[in-house]
């Protein structure tokens, strides 16, 4: 089954459990293109390795022309010279009483924290760790970046509202949305160089502290919850810090499918900082270029293993799928800032304080689109 992320194709093949989930979180870009850029192959047990091995440091083993990470649930060989790249990916093998032991460790503790979904730690483990790293390679090859932030779309026009996380994303996305906006993405999305946008439709994260931020979008989700999640949410709410206590929802169950948008233009993008000691909202007009550094540092530290996989690649035996750190960070920047170039551009500095709806406010306000 293959999937459009923006301008990229991925196909998913195998019959696991997470090959499943995923083809699901997935299904909103699902494609009939054959053409295909990256395989997601999931396999019983990885090959014997074969060809030269250049160096075998911590989790990784790097050849010529593939590398293989051993991760905590999961170890991964990427094929860079094969057209379409291939990923293979694997269980990672252990004796069964640590597996046992370490499954219902995690099962518990996502049961206190996600709610009753007990596939989930699997999951989200190889969506975060696995897949958006080589999908960031991917997209990058074709001048296209994942990014952080949340969107949202009105007639062809796409606002963005990047920020790092528990800044405001989730609320203000949200916030609009009720105002007659569709929603286009909450945390990652998909930014092309031609100024595009594209959803990324992996869940939504709703924690608790969304119900200071903007108690509506927790009163939608909770309306979706069959009795007994609604009374987990209430009981975790009384033991839980409000930013341990989460749910991961589709969009489409939270605002409905004719309330989703596949991509759109980017008009405006308005970055958003809290500051703690700060006791009134400030407001800048900048270049495009400021906001794409920004962006690129963010999405750097938040897709995990990326930016550590380009450190190790390039300190051994560098495969040129995976450009150093110093390119990569470039790259980023580049993309974004040929995206954003007509587009007007923002930096807001927000009270510790602030709710969704005050920052809603002062947007509107300022009428700044």
């Amino acid at each position: 089954m293959n999937f459009a992320l923006g301008n990229t194709n991925i196909a998913i093949v195998g019959r696991s459990a997470i090959a499943e989930n995923l083809r699901k979180l997935l299904q909103f870009i699902q494609t009939g293109d054959s053409n295909v850029d990256l395989i997601f192959e999931f396999v019983d047990e990885l090959p014997n390795w074969s060809g030269r091995t250049h160096v075998a440091l911590d989790n990784y083993s790097i050849g010529n022309d593939k590398f293989r990470v051993t991760e905590k649930l999961f170890c991964y060989e990427l094929h860079v010279n094969e057209d379409p790249v291939r990923a293979l990916i694997a269980t990672r093998k252990t004796d069964i009483l640590r597996k046992t032991q370490r499954v219902i460790n995690k099962s518990w503790r996502y049961f206190h924290t996600h709610g009753s979904r007990a596939y989930l730690h699997h999951l989200k483990r190889f969506v975060f760790y696995i897949y958006m790293p080589l999908a960031e390679l991917l997209l990058l090859k074709n001048q296209s970046s994942l990014a952080h932030c949340s969107a949202v779309e009105k007639s062809g026009r796409a606002v963005l509202f990047p920020a790092w996380g528990g800044v405001g994303k989730t609320g203000i996305m949200s916030r609009y949305v009720d105002d007659g906006w569709n929603f286009l993405s909450d945390d990652s999305c998909i930014i092309a160089d031609d100024g595009i946008i594209y959803i990324h439709p992996l869940p939504m994260h709703i924690y608790k502290y969304h119900e200071v931020q903007s108690m509506e979008l927790v009163k939608k989700m909770n309306s979706k919850f069959n009795a007994f999640d609604k009374f987990l949410w209430q009981v975790m709410s009384m033991v839980k810090k409000p930013d341990r206590l989460v749910r991961w929802i589709g969009a489409e169950k939270v605002f409905g499918k004719d309330k989703i948008c596949n991509h759109s233009t980017i008009s405006t993008v308005i970055h958003m900082h809290r500051d703690i000691q700060c006791d009134r909202f400030k407001l800048k007009h900048t270049e495009f270029h400021e906001v794409a550094k920004l962006m690129a540092s963010t999405i750097l530290d938040e897709i995990n293993n990326l930016a550590r996989t380009s450190i190790v690649v390039h300190s051994s035996q560098p495969i040129n799928f995976i450009p150093d750190i110093t390119h990569l960070h470039e790259s980023i920047i580049n993309i974004y800032s040929r995206a954003f170039a007509r587009a007007d551009c923002y930096l807001i500095v927000i009270p510790q304080k602030a709710t969704a709806e005050g920052i809603y406010s002062f947007i509107q306000g300022n009428k700044l689109f």
